[in-house]
């Protein structure tokens, strides 16, 4: 039965037939559909058969091109879900008690996400045209938060302990890292090194959303993320150019279905 339109069944979901050209195949006998989702892990990042997120009773998805659950995703709308997804982790942790601002803009200094020192704030700027899901959002999300905590240790101390105004959403000039022409040789390198410490670093905790920690996948995530974030200092990422990050290995459970359990 080749189907895309759903009802929701009194013990399962039901097919509608709409018409041959339809883009899945769908199983009565098992209730679910058995074809995958013709734009792969961007309809679902954690279920290639997934229909709408589980919600057919309130959204639909004829084609199977819509991402996520059959509407855009807002990644402003899932920023506190997924803070308080994670708020065992260290970094999550560390960064409530700093002077930090978090916010989405259409582009942050040419990098999918950026954090930087402004009027006393640690701010973290979030490219939301970047932002394809709420896993892709969990890893962006962290992997600044680790450089948070290394701007509070590069000021020679821990991140204050006391409340500041968090999250305040804020949207001030993104500031990209630049190459000082002054510098020698020796301190560009002395810079790269650097560079590549604190992004790899980071890379460990984000890429460790979307692959189990220290597989191939995390390995090569670790490497194409130190690349991309260090060619603006790292001549030898300059002369090779960078691959492409290798698409997300590890299943994610939508924050919509932690709420109902």
């Amino acid at each position: 039965m080749k189907c895309r339109a759903c009802v929701l069944g009194l013990s399962f979901v039901v097919a509608v037939c709409i018409a041959e050209s339809a883009s899945a195949y769908y199983n009565p006998s098992l209730g679910r559909f058995v074809s995958r989702d013709p734009i792969g892990y961007e309809g679902s990042p954690g279920n290639l058969y997934e229909y709408v997120g589980g919600r057919p009773n309130q959204l639909t998805d004829a084609l199977g091109l819509k991402k996520g659950d059959g509407a855009p995703f807002d990644p402003e709308q899932s920023l506190d879900q997924i803070l308080d997804r994670y708020s065992d982790n260290f970094f999550v942790e560390e960064a409530r008690f700093c002077p930090l601002n978090i916010y989405f803009a259409d582009q942050c200094g040419g990098f999918d996400g950026l954090t930087f020192i402004s009027d006393s704030y640690i701010h973290v700027c979030l490219n939301k045209n970047e932002i394809k899901n709420e896993q892709t959002l969990a890893a962006l999300l962290l992997h600044e938060l680790v450089h948070v905590r290394q701007f509070c240790s590069a000021l020679g101390e821990r991140c204050p302990r006391r409340h500041h105004p968090p999250f305040t959403g804020t949207d001030p000039v993104a500031k990209p890292p630049t190459v000082d022409d002054s510098w020698t040789d020796d301190q560009k390198k002395e810079m790269c090194d650097e560079c590549k410490r604190r992004e790899g670093t980071a890379y460990s905790v984000s890429c460790s959303v979307v692959h189990k920690k220290y597989s191939d996948a995390w390995r090569k995530c670790q490497e194409v993320g130190k690349c991309v974030s260090c060619k603006w200092v790292c001549k030898e990422y300059q002369q090779s150019g960078c691959d492409e990050f290798p698409e997300a290995t590890v299943p994610w459970e939508p924050l919509a279905r932690l709420e109902k359990n």
